[in-house]
């Protein structure tokens, strides 16, 4: 009885342990550079996936991206979207993102998503925008 037990709580931590380990996911990162003013196009593909994601709605979300309400724009496969200064297009190699007119507020982690039964995909998107303004000198030489 004593036998039985013992193997009966192995096998549940067994279990547990297992899927404490399939719940660990490694989010791939794209660090991007735009200036003020100027547009970024964003390309999120190869999902950390085992299935097929090219049909499938994705997104783009605010970090933590945890709740629908940090839903920035949703675009099914085949479909462009726009929301204020950020177009959307969902094709089958990827999830394009298009940050228009760029400005110094649009500096922060986004994430793209891709609806999964279970638990979503992501890629972090760290979006940085510097002021592209340069100064020029003129140096006049007179011997």
């Amino acid at each position: 009885h004593d036998l039985t037990l013992l193997f009966s709580i192995s096998l549940i931590l067994k279990c547990f342990f297992l899927l404490a380990a399939l719940t660990i996911v490694e989010v791939k990162t794209l660090d991007i550079v735009g200036h003020v003013g100027k547009n970024v196009t964003v390309e999120c593909s190869d999902w950390n996936v085992w299935t097929n994601v090219n049909f499938n709605v994705k997104y783009l979300c605010e970090s933590p991206c945890s709740e629908d309400k940090h839903i920035i724009i949703k675009a099914e496969y085949g479909q462009t979207k726009n929301n204020n200064r950020i177009e959307l297009t969902n094709r089958e190699n990827g999830l394009f993102v298009t940050f228009t007119n760029l400005t110094m507020s649009d500096s922060r982690k986004y994430y793209c998503g891709v609806e999964r039964y279970g638990h979503d995909s992501f890629i972090e998107v760290n979006l940085k925008v510097i002021d592209g303004k340069f100064i020029h000198f003129i140096f006049i030489s007179t011997k």
